[in-house]
């Protein structure tokens, strides 16, 4: 089931996406030169993205709530492609 699919019930993908924690930079290469999103699925580009806010500190700068950052990731993960 695609992302786009899933953003239709909104508050169940966010659920899904929120029950596998987050990796970490190290783990997927975040951090170094040469790394790419293009080997990253939907679910794993958009925890990619979470992990780059808490690696900034975005979340406590800007005073995001975890849940909001998770679900507008997703959205603008589900929608980018269409714009393309």
């Amino acid at each position: 089931m695609s992302l786009c699919t899933r953003s239709v019930s909104y508050g169940h993908f966010t659920v899904h996406l929120q029950k596998v924690p987050v990796p970490s930079c190290y783990s997927i290469r975040l951090l170094e030169v040469g790394f790419t999103d293009f080997i990253l699925d939907d679910d794993d580009t958009v925890r990619a993205c979470v992990r780059m806010f808490l690696e900034l500190d975005f979340l406590e700068k800007f005073h995001i709530n975890y849940d909001v950052s998770f679900q507008w990731h997703a959205f603008v993960e589900c929608f980018e492609n269409k714009i393309v």
